[in-house]
């Protein structure tokens, strides 16, 4: 029976912790290195072969996706005002760009052309954990609202909110509602021909293509 156990708590993190039907973040990561493994055992063709051949998927032109949910990498980035790069859950190993108060970051896009900027940010399904908050660049502004209703008590996001020229930008936060913070979790450039996905993230999103 103990070793049931023991065998039984070694899977406890591959699901989330308040919803647990749902995979964790680190599920996810389980999943990918899975399906990688996968493709790579079965002789699966070559990345250029993957991007180019219309029956099996297509990338696009590339995209240059950060994600600092599970890692806390984001040196890319550079924060001013009341943005801070935070280990929020110290026991779980999660980090965030907390958000107390207005402020801005810097992000790159490194293409040639103008992409839309994808956010990754955390959502609750109980209202007031997180401010609803604006992200503005130019002559462009998006309203991000941190609440979700699928009963997920801390889920990640992701949302299209603009289009951003090529070179080094600066996005202006502001925080719109009580209590004062807002986590961003990622910050990815894509084509729109391949996004990221709305819930969850595996490892390979830590990468320029």
């Amino acid at each position: 029976q103990g070793g049931v156990k023991a065998t039984l708590s070694g899977y406890l993190g591959l699901y989330d912790e308040f919803a647990h039907a749902h995979v964790s973040v680190i599920g996810h990561e389980a999943i990918a290195r899975n399906i990688k493994h996968i493709v790579n055992t079965n002789n699966a063709k070559s990345h250029e072969d993957l991007v180019n051949g219309q029956i099996h998927g297509n990338f696009g032109a590339g995209d240059s996706c950060h994600m600092f949910y599970s890692t806390g990498m984001a040196s890319s980035i550079e924060l001013y005002g009341d943005l801070t790069l935070t280990e929020y859950d110290t026991h779980a190993g999660k980090f965030a760009i907390e958000v107390v108060g207005d402020g801005m970051f810097t992000v790159e896009n490194p293409f040639g052309n103008e992409r839309p900027l994808y956010l990754s940010f955390l959502t609750s399904s109980v209202a007031g954990t997180y401010s609803n908050a604006t992200v503005s660049y130019d002559n462009w502004q998006y309203e991000l609202d941190p609440f979700n209703n699928e009963d997920l008590r801390h889920e990640v996001k992701t949302e299209d909110i603009g289009m951003i020229p090529s070179g080094q930008h600066n996005i202006t936060v502001t925080l719109n509602s009580e209590p004062k913070l807002f986590r961003i979790v990622g910050l990815s450039f894509s084509d729109g021909t391949a996004v990221p996905l709305k819930y969850g993230f595996g490892p390979n999103y830590h990468h320029t293509s």
